[in-house]
């Protein structure tokens, strides 16, 4: 299994570890999972145009919360559920503002800094 460029990492409750890679300039980013048992592979190459995958965490229920920046796209935060591989947007931002991180608390409320271009200031 070979990364591009690992951005996010993340271990949920089976040991697994998935890795938010933000691939060659963005055009080829993806989630991998590496299975605790059984080894790598691609979990999601499924992603809104334009989205570059920049941090990952695992929130209560298991689902696997990606936190992109804008590549011609608006920022977004995104919900995938492990098993089915359905993906729901939580949040989009303007394509000003760009997610470089995320954290998730027990009761589900998400936390993501933001980093506004053109901007030398971040905001949580």
């Amino acid at each position: 299994m070979n990364f591009d460029s690992p951005a996010g990492v993340a271990l949920d409750a089976a040991a697994n570890v998935i890795v938010a890679d933000v691939g060659v300039s963005g055009q080829d980013s993806r989630l991998f999972r590496i299975d605790a048992g059984v080894g790598a592979g691609i979990l999601a190459n499924n992603k809104p145009p334009g989205a570059i995958y920049a941090a990952v965490a695992i929130d209560s229920s298991g689902n696997i919360l990606v936190a992109s920046h804008p590549n011609h796209a608006p920022p977004q935060l995104l919900r995938f559920h492990p098993t089915s591989g359905a993906v729901t947007t939580v949040s989009e931002g303007n394509k000003l503002v760009a997610h470089f991180g995320i954290a998730v608390e027990a009761n589900g409320s998400m936390w993501s800094p933001m980093f506004a271009t053109g901007s030398s200031e971040s905001t949580l």
